[in-house]
């Protein structure tokens, strides 16, 4: 009996960071690409006005999808897999970062990394991406960019590698031993000497020798080059993870265009 290809499911993707708004969609069919569209945000505009004129103009938006993902730019901590429940999401997300009035917790399970990631957006943002798209499903940027960097980077073996993902404004450090994730957090940061403090403050608690084992850089372009200026004064080992066509590269792994790249 002949298997019949799955029924394709057309996804629309909706990026918020700090200060970015923008778009895809994924017609659901083997072997194409995921189109991608930025969107120049008013700064003095709230959400919802911003979201009803891009759905007004945007030709992506008008396009038929199945289900809509919003993927966030937010700080994110992580807890053990082992260790979670849904009660402790909130606790352990306030124990590292300042509860917010009015925010909403999330969290994301990776198995693959063996770990829960917790964060929170304001209920006002989360309402505005609802009234614009109906039902959304929330991911934080930083789940797709560990799911792919488990996949492509890291090896049973016992090699150490740290992932630094960059934002306006943060960052989210990961360290690795194989595949066992060791430690992960989000940091804010004012410049590139901060990504660089954190880095070495996280490969001397751990023990890297940061002349051999490996940090890589993605996200925030501008962000990256001048983090990794500094980073080179303690790792020269230290490089960039190959951006996408333009695409945020969370975006790139969430859509499945950075499959092909490492």
């Amino acid at each position: 009996m002949t298997k019949g290809n799955p029924i394709a499911r057309p996804t629309r993707y909706v990026r918020l960071s700090e200060a970015d708004l923008s778009f895809a969609y994924h017609s659901g069919h083997d072997g194409e690409t995921a189109q991608y569209a930025p969107w120049q945000v008013r700064q003095h505009t709230s959400l919802g006005v911003n979201l009803r004129e891009a759905k007004d103009t945007e030709p992506l938006l008008a396009l038929p999808a199945e289900r809509t993902e919003v993927l966030v730019g937010t700080p994110a901590t992580a807890m053990p897999l082992a260790d979670f429940t849904e009660e402790l999401c909130e606790p352990t997300l306030h124990f590292v970062m300042p509860a917010k009035a009015g925010e909403r917790v999330f969290y994301d399970t990776l198995p693959a990394v063996n770990c829960v990631l917790v964060y929170a957006m304001p209920e006002e943002t989360c309402k505005a991406l609802e009234e614009a798209f109906g039902e959304v499903h929330f991911t934080a940027c930083l789940t797709h960019v560990l799911r792919h960097y488990s996949r492509t980077r890291c090896q049973e073996d016992a090699a150490r590698r740290m992932l630094i993902h960059l934002h306006e404004s943060s960052a989210d450090i990961a360290a690795f031993e194989g595949r066992r994730m060791l430690v992960e957090n989000s940091f804010e940061v004012h410049q590139a000497s901060d990504v660089a403090y954190y880095a070495y403050h996280i490969a001397s608690t751990l023990g890297f020798d940061a002349r051999q084992d490996t940090m890589d850089l993605c996200g925030d372009r501008g962000s990256v080059e001048e983090a990794l200026r500094f980073i080179h004064m303690f790792s020269p080992q230290a490089g960039t993870l190959e951006q996408f066509e333009g695409m945020p590269y969370d975006l790139a792994c969430m859509t499945g265009a950075a499959n092909d790249i490492r």
